[in-house]
C-alpha cells in the first residue's frame, strides 16, 4: 500500500513539471506573444482627423489641443492618428487631370497638397511636425504657401524639392485625389472641419471634447491596461 501510494505522489509530481512546461510553452512561444500583441493594439484608440490647411477652426484646433496631446510622452501607445487635408473641397475629372476647388480658394488647395506630399514622401511623425510647423506659420508668412513650406521643410530637415516634385506631377495628384476620395466617402458626410472620427465613428459630442481637450480625452476613453505618465491621477 505503501508502494503505492509512493507511486502516485510520483505521478502526479512528473506530470505538475510536464503541465508547468506546457502553460510555459503556450505564453512565451512567438504565436502566443503575436496573439496578446495583438490584444494589445486592438485596445487602441483610431482617430481621424479630416482638415484644410487655411481653414481658421483647423488651425486653432492642430495647434493646441491637437499638438498638446501628440506631444505628449506614450501617446502613440494609446491612439493611432490619421490625417487628411482637404476638408470642405471638390474634385472632378478634367482631361484625365484631377482638379479640386478648395473652401478658401487655391491658396488652400496648393497647402492641402503640400501637406499630403509631405505625409507621403516622409515619416508620419514628420509629416505631423510639418502640417504643425505649417498652420503656426500662416499668419506670419501671410499665407504664402511656398515660403511657409520652405520654411518648415528647413526646420525639419525635408528636402523640399523633393515635395515640390510630388506637389508638380501627376503622383501629388493621384495622393490628393486618393485624400479627396476618402473624405468624400465619410458617412455622414462631413459638414464643417476639423471633422474628427474616432473608431470609425463621427460623434457631435465625442469631436467637441477632442477639440477641447484631447489628451484629456484620449486618457479617460483608452481601454486598455498601458499606463502613461500624462493619464495617470494627479
Amino acid at each position: 500500500m505503501f508502494f503505492l501510494q509512493k507511486k502516485i505522489v510520483l505521478f502526479v509530481k512528473t506530470m505538475s513539471k510536464y503541465f508547468i512546461l506546457i502553460i510555459c510553452f503556450i505564453f512565451l512561444s512567438p504565436s502566443s506573444s503575436k496573439l496578446f500583441k495583438k490584444s494589445r493594439l486592438s485596445d487602441k484608440l483610431k482617430i481621424e482627423l479630416f482638415t484644410e490647411s487655411l481653414c481658421p477652426y483647423c488651425i486653432a484646433f492642430l495647434t493646441t489641443s491637437f499638438k498638446t496631446a501628440i506631444n505628449t510622452k506614450g501617446i502613440e501607445l494609446l491612439a493611432d492618428f490619421s490625417i487628411y487635408p482637404y476638408g470642405n473641397a471638390y474634385q472632378s475629372l478634367f482631361d484625365k487631370k484631377w482638379k479640386f476647388k478648395c473652401q478658401h480658394g487655391t491658396k488652400e488647395c496648393y497647402g492641402n497638397l503640400m501637406q499630403n506630399c509631405v505625409l507621403h514622401h516622409t515619416t508620419f511623425r514628420t509629416g505631423i511636425d510639418f502640417i504643425l510647423c505649417f498652420e503656426e506659420n500662416v499668419g506670419s508668412f501671410h499665407e504664402d504657401i511656398d515660403e511657409i513650406g520652405q520654411h518648415c521643410a528647413g526646420v525639419l530637415n525635408i528636402d523640399f524639392n523633393e515635395i515640390k516634385n510630388c506637389i508638380n506631377t501627376d503622383m501629388g495628384n493621384h495622393i490628393q485625389h486618393e485624400v479627396a476620395t476618402k473624405t468624400e466617402a465619410l458617412r455622414p458626410p462631413r459638414r464643417h472641419v476639423p471633422w474628427i472620427v474616432v473608431n470609425s465613428q463621427h460623434n457631435s459630442k465625442i469631436e467637441k471634447q477632442i477639440k477641447e481637450n484631447m489628451l484629456g480625452y484620449i486618457c479617460k476613453n483608452y481601454q486598455g491596461n498601458v499606463k502613461i505618465e500624462a493619464c495617470l491621477p494627479k
